[in-house]
C-alpha cells in the first residue's frame, strides 16, 4: 500500500534547520527521522502501526551517541520490516519484525517503539558495521569477525 504524500511541498532542510550542529568525528548525536510504512513497527515511532507521510523525529534516539558514518559504513540501517543501528559503544539496537528471529534478540516478538533494545546477543561485542535484509541481520565486530542471525531457510 503507497504512502500518501501531504499536499504542501515541505522546503528542503526544513526539518532540521533548527536541530543543533553535528560533529563529524564519532560520536556523533542522533537525531533519527523515520518515515513509511510502519506495518511492523520498523520505523522506532510509538506503539501506533500507522504508517507515516510526514518525517517524524525517533524520540528514542534524542541525544543517543551513535558510532559515526564513513563512505561504506553507516549506524543506522534499514530493511523492509526492521532497522538495526549501531551506538558509539559499539552495541547493536534492534526493532521492528523478529518473527524469523530478524533481530538477533532472545525472542521472536515484533518489538516497537519508543524502546529500542539492545541485541543480546551481541551485548559484549563492539560492533562497527551492521546490514539487514528482510529475514536476517548480519554484523562485524572492530576484530573483524562476522556474526549472523535469522531466517536460514535457503
Amino acid at each position: 500500500r503507497a504512502v500518501q504524500m501531504p499536499s504542501e511541498r515541505i522546503p528542503v532542510g526544513a526539518l532540521v534547520r533548527d536541530l543543533p550542529g553535528f560533529v563529524k568525528a564519532p560520536p556523533v548525536s542522533a537525531v533519527v527521522l523515520a518515515w513509511g510504512v510502519n506495518e511492523d513497527g520498523q520505523l522506532g515511532l510509538a506503539s501506533d502501526r500507522q504508517n507515516v507521510a510526514v518525517p517524524k523525529v525517533v524520540e528514542a534516539f534524542l541525544g543517543m551517541q551513535m558510532s559515526g558514518r564513513t563512505l561504506f559504513r553507516a549506524s543506522l540501517v534499514a530493511g523492509s520490516r526492521c532497522t538495526l543501528a549501531i551506538g558509539s559503544d559499539g552495541l547493536v539496537w534492534a526493532w521492528g519484525w523478529n518473527e524469523r528471529a530478524t533481530l538477533g534478540l532472545d525472542h521472536r516478538q515484533n518489538v516497537q517503539g519508543p524502546t529500542c533494545q539492545r541485541s543480546l546477543a551481541l551485548a559484549r561485542v563492539r560492533i562497527k558495521q551492521v546490514a539487514v535484509n528482510g529475514w536476517h541481520g548480519l554484523a562485524v565486530s572492530e576484530e573483524g569477525i562476522m556474526y549472523a542471525w535469522g531466517g536460514n531457510e535457503y
